[in-house]
């Protein structure tokens, strides 16, 4: 039979358990169940690479802090140099796969952008584009368009600084001390309890 000291146990091990499952996000999502090209093997029972789609791309309205993936499909020719510019300014060359290059852009702040590894470049409040003009398969050249929106606030009610995306690690460990005080209580209770009897 069990006694109020296994139920107690069980009870904070219960919600000890709980909160961290509820701190770290929840249960992790299911995987695509499609085989990754790289960890297939042979090569020939890959799923095929799908074409990229050529054209122009949008954000949308970004503001500082955040970061932008975009994926320029030109119809670029394998392993063509793909000049990328940014606002005007060039910032890199960059070796096309399957079609495109993979541009990353980091808002640092209301006037610099953080390109890849990080090179910088130009921010403008309203529009930014990111070009990538290259050799096209078949002859010619292509330059598809990255655009966003920079929302810009005034520096007078304006802290900056980069958006918070993580997890609140703090409150995760409160909590989890509570919980093991909580316990702690009730152990020593539950003798001092049998020590009278």
């Amino acid at each position: 039979m069990p006694t109020l000291r296994h139920k107690m146990a069980a009870l904070v091990g219960a919600v000890l358990i709980c909160s961290t499952v509820l701190l770290s996000g929840g249960p992790a999502s299911a995987q695509s169940s499609a085989v990754p090209r790289q960890n297939c093997y042979p090569l020939s029972s890959c799923p095929p690479t799908p074409p990229c789609t050529v054209g122009n791309v949008s954000a949308g309205v970004v503001v500082v802090g955040q970061t932008i993936t975009f994926t320029l499909c030109g119809d670029f020719a394998p392993g063509a140099s793909v000049t990328v510019v940014v606002n005007g300014t060039t910032v890199f060359t960059k070796t096309a796969t399957n079609g495109a290059v993979v541009v990353v852009i980091t808002v640092a702040s209301q006037t610099i952008l953080q390109v890849d590894d990080p090179v910088n470049a130009p921010a403008i409040c309203g529009n930014n584009a990111v070009v990538a003009t290259g050799a096209k398969v078949g002859g010619g050249s292509s330059s598809p368009t990255g655009t966003f929106q920079l929302t810009c606030t005034s520096s007078t009610g304006s802290k900056g600084g980069l958006a918070f995306t993580g997890t609140n690690v703090m409150l995760g460990l409160l909590v989890a001390l509570g919980l093991i005080a909580l316990g702690t209580v009730l152990v020593v209770l539950q003798r001092r309890r049998r020590q009278t009897i």
